[in-house]
């Protein structure tokens, strides 16, 4: 029994280890969600203030062909920001939900440590206590 309390003391210092790294994941994830927010607010307060202009509407304004190449690039490449923000705040987000997940599994897993140890710590002193009357018993005879 002594052994199984040493084994479990071990399994949480490990599982603390565990969770304090995750919770440094989780906090760098939610900084990095932040981020990637504020980023992309200031994306949508740069199209309004910059007027609200389709894509479509900048285009049919060229006035010759090369500007329509050149605005043409432009949207293109503008899209693509947009959708790599997009994209990336959605990984984000994921990543965020993952390490949540994981990091509220391992305080669970934490809590039935605690609970083992707990038992196991009650039976050992309970073994203790009966060899110690067993003992005093013993002496008075």
């Amino acid at each position: 029994i002594l052994l199984t309390v040493d084994i479990i003391e071990d399994d949480i210092a490990n599982k603390q280890v565990e969770i304090d790294e995750a919770t440094a994941e989780y906090e760098a994830a939610k900084q990095k969600e932040q981020d990637q927010q504020e980023a992309m607010k200031l994306r949508i307060k740069f199209m309004y203030e910059k007027g609200d202009r389709s894509y479509l509407d900048m285009l049919m304004e060229s006035q010759s062909i090369s500007d329509l190449v050149n605005k043409s690039d432009y949207v293109e490449k503008l899209y693509a920001y947009d959708r790599k923000l997009l994209d990336e705040y959605q990984a984000t987000r994921e990543e965020v939900y993952e390490l949540k997940t994981r990091l509220e599994s391992e305080m669970t897993d934490l809590e039935e440590l605690h609970s083992d140890y707990e038992e196991q710590s009650n039976t050992l002193q309970a073994l203790i206590n009966e060899k110690r009357e067993t003992l005093e018993d013993f002496e008075s005879q």
